[in-house]
């Protein structure tokens, strides 16, 4: 008797080439699945301070008068409108109206 050698046959190597691919696709799709969560959390986080940070820099510009806001603080509002006056002066307005926002809050 003689041991006869089986070959894999193409068949069998494109079965175990999708195998391995597919447990492949699964993690990627697993690794996507948790970006994705994580990206959510974070924007809603970044909304949550985001709404804070303009309500806190509307109270400041009030307090320290709208043309001594720091530029930088402006960078992250996007309630902020940045012009010219008559003068040829930069001022910012808010563009939204905290007063018209609370007629509807969101919260509920």
């Amino acid at each position: 008797m003689s041991n006869v050698l089986q070959f894999s046959s193409k068949t069998d190597r494109l079965r175990e080439s999708m195998n391995q691919k597919v447990a492949k696709m699964e993690e990627l799709y697993q690794t996507i699945d948790l970006a994705v969560t994580e990206l959510l959390a974070a924007e809603k986080e970044a909304d949550e301070v985001e709404k804070d940070f303009n309500k806190q820099l509307r109270i400041y510009a009030d307090t320290v008068g709208e043309e001594n806001v720091e530029v930088g603080f402006l960078e992250y509002s996007p309630e902020i409108e940045v012009f010219l006056d008559n003068e040829g002066m930069p001022d910012i307005r808010f563009t939204t109206d905290p007063e018209q926002l609370e007629l509807f809050p969101e919260d509920k």
